[in-house]
C-alpha cells in the first residue's frame, strides 16, 4: 500500500484560511438572519419570548475539526422569565409551550347526570403549538441553501 503526502505552501494555507473564513462568516449571517425571521414570526404578548430568540455567538464544539454549526435558541440568560410554574406546581418552560402546545384541564364542571353522559370524553385539551421556530426554519432552509450553493461555486470557480 502507498501512501501520498501533500505538501502545501503557506500561499495555500493562506488561501484555505480565508475560505474557511468565508465560510464562517456566510454560517453566522444566516444564523442572525434565521434568527430575525424567527423573532418576526413569533408569538407577542409582552414581547419576552421575541427578546429572547438568539443566534449562537460561537462555534458548535465538535468531534469533527473544521465543522462550522451555528444555533438559534432562547437566551439562558432570560430563563427566569421563560421557566413558568402551573398551579399544580408543575414547572413548565413557556417557549416550548408555545412552539409545541399544551394541555388544559377541562374547565366545566359537570353535573352527576352529565359526568355520565361525558364519562368517555377527555379530562383535557389540547391547546395546538405555534411552530413558529419550524415553520420559519422550513421556509428558510432553501434561502439557505441557494447561498451555500453561490459560495461553493465562489470558492471553487476561482
Amino acid at each position: 500500500m502507498k501512501t501520498t503526502c501533500t505538501v502545501l505552501t503557506d500561499s495555500e494555507l493562506a488561501g484555505v484560511r480565508k475560505e474557511i473564513t468565508q465560510i464562517q462568516k456566510f454560517v453566522q449571517s444566516s444564523a442572525g438572519e434565521l434568527a430575525v425571521l424567527i423573532r418576526t414570526n413569533a408569538p407577542k404578548k409582552s414581547g419576552d419570548l421575541r427578546r429572547g430568540i438568539v443566534p449562537s455567538p460561537r462555534d458548535e464544539k465538535s468531534m469533527y475539526p473544521g465543522k462550522i454549526v451555528r444555533q438559534v435558541y432562547f437566551d439562558a440568560k432570560m430563563n427566569d422569565t421563560f421557566v413558568k410554574v402551573t398551579k399544580n406546581g408543575k414547572r413548565y418552560y413557556y417557549p416550548a409551550s408555545q412552539e409545541f402546545g399544551f394541555r388544559i384541564p377541562r374547565r366545566s364542571t359537570l353535573t352527576r347526570k352529565q359526568s355520565a353522559v361525558y364519562a368517555a370524553a377527555p379530562r383535557s385539551s389540547r391547546v395546538p403549538g405555534k411552530f413558529f421556530m419550524n415553520d420559519t426554519f422550513v421556509v428558510y432552509i432553501s434561502v439557505f441553501e441557494k447561498g451555500v450553493e453561490a459560495l461553493v461555486d465562489k470558492v471553487v470557480g476561482k
